[in-house]
């Protein structure tokens, strides 16, 4: 509104001024080209107009929209342009108007007043503003070499804005058939709507039946969970008690197993004792069956001794049977052949007998000493051979009562042994039992918490 004011005010201001063809035609240019500056303004907010149903439905091109973009800022400096030229033609008409009332009282200063100094100003004036006049024709033909070619752009930018125009005919043309189809969509949905409108209303009824179904279960369910968390506070119970037990068997058991583990180890020592007593009583019988060994030596010698004495005394006795015998034999002879000498042959024969008294001395002294040796040496050897039997009996029994000892013993350390293991054996099972029962429990205690949180959730 204030430029075509200021576009009115020119006007009639360049009708109303006395100057001169150039300057009254190019007013009258200016008032021209201010014409179409409407137009423009008009276009451009056909342009706003255009961008926004653009915008609004996205039917035209990028490059299009970039033009449009560009087109409001060009109209908007060609407005700021005319909008500066106007203002320099109304500094121009005031500047001619106030030249011309100066030179109309520099007429009546002439007339009236003949003051050289004030005509001299006037007259510098005048040429200061004669320059001025020529510098703003220079300034308006520059002007109107700018409105050529924005006239030119302008046909230009019009042939744009036609195809501009034609596509949004055809996109409004767009909109009203993609606005009949949504018409018809909207038709549809609402019937659709409507149709969904009774069956959520049904929905609705069936969830309201269904809630209070659901508020009952939870109702019952809040019942079970009070008491299910009373059997879960019991089975706590019961199962700390177990697992008191369970700990406590578990001690038991240990201290089970550190008894029989010491009365392994007194067992294993003592064993070891015996086998130490067993090795020193088996070097004892090593060492008495060396002195019966050397005993039975002993008493061979002194059989092989015994042996040869009858020997020798077998032998001794032939040869004093022999020699008695062949004694007698001679003596016989001798009696025979000296019957008569009786006296030669008594004395003969009381020495002869004399002789063999002594010589059955002797042989009674070698029979007595050979018989009381032999019954020593049998007696000796009887002892010895009822000691050797002894010590074998002792060694015999001692080695059997040691022997069923270790046997009794080895028995009661396998037995032990068995019994340990058998009760880590029940003692794992009874841990590994425990322990299923707690993951069992607590399976049950989390698929209860579990189905409580979810009813409570619901």
């Amino acid at each position: 509104m204030t430029d075509e004011n200021n576009q009115i005010d020119a006007s009639t201001a360049i009708k109303e001024l006395p100057v001169d063809a150039t300057v009254a035609s190019s007013g009258a240019e200016l008032v021209q080209l201010e014409v179409p500056v409407s137009d423009l303004n008009n276009f451009n907010n056909k342009n706003d107009g255009f961008a926004e149903t653009n915008h609004m439905e996205n039917e035209i091109s990028s490059d299009t929209i970039d033009i449009q973009d560009q087109w409001p800022q060009t109209i908007i400096e060609l407005n700021c342009q005319n909008a500066y030229l106007v203002a320099q033609f109304h500094d121009f008409k005031n500047q001619v108007y106030t030249s011309s009332e100066i030179l109309k009282t520099t007429k009546d200063l002439d007339v009236g007043n003949e003051d050289s100094q004030q005509i001299k100003l006037l007259q510098e004036n005048i040429t200061i503003l004669n320059k001025e006049i020529m510098l703003q024709k220079e300034t308006q033909k520059a002007a109107e070499k700018a409105l050529e070619h924005l006239r030119v752009s302008n046909s230009e930018e019009d042939d744009k804005v036609q195809d501009l125009s034609i596509k949004l005919v055809e996109a409004q043309q767009k909109m009203a058939q993609e606005i009949k189809e949504r018409d018809n969509k909207y038709v549809e949905l609402d019937s659709k709507f409507g149709r969904l409108h009774k069956r959520a209303k049904q929905k609705i009824q069936e969830i309201q039946k269904e809630k209070d179904d659901l508020e009952a279960q939870f109702r019952d369910v809040t019942v079970k969970a009070e008491q299910t968390s009373s059997q879960q506070s019991l089975v706590h119970k019961e199962l700390e008690r177990g697992r008191q037990q369970a700990i406590e068997a578990l001690r038991s058991m240990d201290t089970e197993r550190q008894q029989l583990r010491a009365t392994n180890n007194k067992l294993r020592d003592d064993i070891d004792e015996m086998h130490r007593t067993l090795e020193a009583k088996q070097n004892s019988l090593e060492e008495s069956r060396q002195t019966i060994f050397e005993k039975d030596q002993i008493l061979e010698d002194t059989r092989r001794l015994l042996q040869v004495a009858e020997d020798g005394k077998q032998t001794s006795m032939t040869e004093l049977s022999n020699k008695y015998k062949e004694e007698l034999e001679n003596l016989e002879d001798q009696i025979a052949e000296v019957v008569f000498e009786r006296n030669k042959a008594a004395e003969t024969i009381s020495s002869l007998q004399t002789l063999i008294g002594e010589k059955d001395r002797k042989i009674a002294e070698l029979d007595a000493a050979s018989t009381g040796e032999a019954v020593r040496l049998g007696s000796v050897i009887e002892v010895a051979k009822a000691e050797i039997s002894q010590l074998k009996n002792e060694l015999e029994n001692g080695k059997k009562n040691w022997e069923a000892s270790y046997n009794t013993l080895k028995v009661k350390i396998e037995a032990s042994e068995s019994a340990c293991l058998h009760s880590e054996i029940e003692a794992a099972r009874m841990r590994s039992e425990l322990e299923l029962e707690l993951s069992r429990q607590t399976q049950l205690l989390n698929t209860k918490d579990s189905e409580l949180k979810t009813l409570k959730e619901e």
